[in-house]
Formats: C-alpha cells, sequence, structure tokens
C-alpha cells in the first residue's frame, strides 16, 4: 500500500510529460517563423545652438513697458527677424507699414548689441541700441541718442527716454 502513491505520482506525471511534448510537437509544423528585421540605430546627433541663436531665441517673443515719459513701449521680435514696434505713436513694421523691418543680435558684444533694420525701399536706417536680460521674462533696452551711435553702457539714473525696461507679454 505504500508504493501505490508513488507509482500513481509517477504515471500522472509521465502522462504530463507526454501530453507537453505532443504540445510542443504540433506547435512546430511545418512553418518557419520570419526573421525579426534588425532596426537600425542611428545616434541622435544634437545640435549645439551657438550663443548668437541661443539669444535669438530667446529674445523671441512680445515686450512692453513705459517709459518715463508714460508711453507704452513695445516690441514684437518674430521668429523671421522680422520686428513690430511701437513707440510713443508710431507703429513700426506691422503688416500694412511698406518698409521691412528686422532685427539682429551680436551676443558676443558686451552689452549685447541689437540692431533694428529698416529697409525703406533701398533706402536702409540702423536703429543701433544695447540690450540685456534681467531675467527670462524681463529685458532692458537702451538706444543711442541718434541713429548712427550706439550706447556703451545702461544709465543707473532711471529710466530715460533712451532706455526702457521691457517684460515678456504671452
Amino acid at each position: 500500500m505504500t508504493t501505490e502513491p508513488f507509482y500513481r505520482y509517477k504515471f500522472f506525471f509521465s502522462f504530463l510529460l507526454i501530453l507537453t511534448l505532443i504540445l510542443l510537437a504540433s506547435c512546430g509544423g511545418d512553418k518557419v517563423a520570419k526573421p525579426v528585421p534588425k532596426i537600425k540605430i542611428e545616434p541622435i546627433i544634437k545640435k549645439t545652438l551657438s550663443k548668437k541663436e541661443l539669444f535669438q531665441k530667446k529674445l523671441i517673443g512680445k515686450w512692453s513697458g513705459i517709459n518715463n515719459h508714460g508711453r507704452k513701449v513695445f516690441f514684437h521680435f518674430k521668429k523671421n527677424n522680422k520686428v513690430v514696434m511701437f513707440q510713443g505713436y508710431k507703429l513700426i513694421g506691422d503688416p500694412s507699414d511698406h518698409r521691412i523691418v528686422t532685427w539682429d543680435v551680436d551676443p558676443d558684444k558686451n552689452p549685447n548689441h541689437l540692431d533694428i533694420v529698416i529697409n525703406n525701399e533701398g533706402r536702409v536706417t540702423r536703429f543701433r541700441m544695447i540690450v540685456r536680460f534681467f531675467s527670462y521674462n524681463k529685458i532692458q533696452i537702451r538706444m543711442g541718442k541718434n541713429l548712427s551711435t550706439r550706447p556703451t553702457k545702461f544709465s543707473n539714473l532711471g529710466t530715460s527716454w533712451l532706455q526702457v525696461d521691457l517684460n515678456r507679454q504671452y
């Protein structure tokens, strides 16, 4: 009587083994599995932006502030290097303006140079300015007293008509 359970387990496990082998044999068949295509993994090449490209990217957007005369000052720097400006009562560079108004920066200069270029049917005028970032959402722009000179530093005496603090508008 003591050996009978052993034979039952032996018979049961033998039966399971044969059943498993039959199932495995039926799964194999004549079918040939298609090879898994190899995926070509190309290294990701990240383009590092130049100092100028980073500065341009940071400057793109709408900026506004109030000058010391209480007049609104507005700049909209666009990705295509076009700009719309509003200072006092003049709007420059909007779609109805026949002039082509663009901007360019040179962040390698200290302070950073910002030029607004107005092309009026071949007659080019360049506003020479300097610009600095206080934060991602706040900049300061200073213009020269005339079109041919660029300021060399920012004024600590507060905002003048030549210098204005601007906040990013969303």
